[in-house]
């Protein structure tokens, strides 16, 4: 709780204790071992405050002192304890090259997906295996501008909370429920006895345009570009489809056959 006489605190040393749990947070095990992660930027910090996302702690930069007035109240309305740290320790606790400035330190969500499954419709995006933080960040983001009702992980996909995989979503993993599988599929499981009818993309499948009008439940499978989807979602699959490729090029990069998958699907009246 921030206290009414001074409502923020001020930190010039990187030894301090604070700012050395936060730069902890740039690895994944630090994350995992305190349920806590990195929302970095203005426009994202922003809408991270006015979400239902729970925020420990509000860091602004020294160069952006004049701002805090603008920040404030509303830290204290959410109880969020806010910090101005100097540039030089804002720079080390950013991920990024050129930081705006702008830092909010998280509370991890879990999210339901039992509730959703038990709906007339829906369409949810599975992920085999998607490593690269900037493919799985830009997929998410498809799946905010589409509606989607959520995105389930398997197979070792990169770390949601990681910071580039944060950037890449702008803003939409404050929106999208993603789902990690650690089960043993048993989510995609969790699918099919709902009615879901799984289809994933494979160059063996049909022609994703001659296809006929999508089913009310779906999930669909993007596997990665090197390995494609794996063979035990292959067997839990109901149909296999492909985007033609009449020029010379194998594959597509994955969060475009995701893009591209996700707007025939919608197009065809999901």
């Amino acid at each position: 709780m921030i206290n009414d006489k001074e409502d923020y605190r001020f930190i010039d040393k990187g030894s301090n204790k604070t700012i050395k749990s936060i730069k902890a947070l740039k690895m994944k095990k630090y994350r995992d071992k305190y349920g806590l992660f990195v929302l970095e930027g203005k426009r994202l910090v922003d809408e991270a405050i006015d979400s239902p996302l729970k925020i420990r702690l509000l860091i602004i930069s020294e160069t952006n002192l004049g701002q805090v007035d603008d920040y404030r109240q509303r830290a204290k309305d959410k109880e969020i304890q806010l910090l101005v740290v100097s540039d030089q320790v804002f720079s080390s606790i950013s991920d990024t090259k050129t930081p705006q400035g702008y830092m909010a330190i998280a509370e991890k969500t879990t999210r339901d997906i039992y509730e959703q499954l038990r709906a007339t419709s829906g369409f949810f995006l599975i992920l085999d295996g998607i490593r690269d933080p900037g493919n799985l960040g830009t997929i998410i983001r498809t799946a905010d501008a589409a509606g989607l009702e959520g995105v389930i992980l398997v197979n070792k996909c990169a770390d949601i909370y990681s910071p580039k995989v944060i950037r890449a979503t702008m803003g939409s993993i404050l929106r999208v429920p993603v789902y990690v599988d650690n089960e043993d599929l048993g989510l995609i499981r969790q699918l099919r006895a709902q009615g879901y009818q799984i289809v994933a993309s494979h160059l063996n499948g049909d022609d994703l345009y001659s296809c006929e009008k999508a089913a009310k439940k779906l999930g669909l499978i993007i596997g990665s570009e090197d390995q494609g989807v794996s063979q035990d979602l292959l067997d839990l699959s109901d149909r296999l489809v492909k985007i033609p490729m009449p020029g010379g090029a194998e594959s597509l990069n994955a969060a475009v056959a995701a893009g591209i998958l996700v707007y025939e699907f919608y197009r065809k009246g999901l």
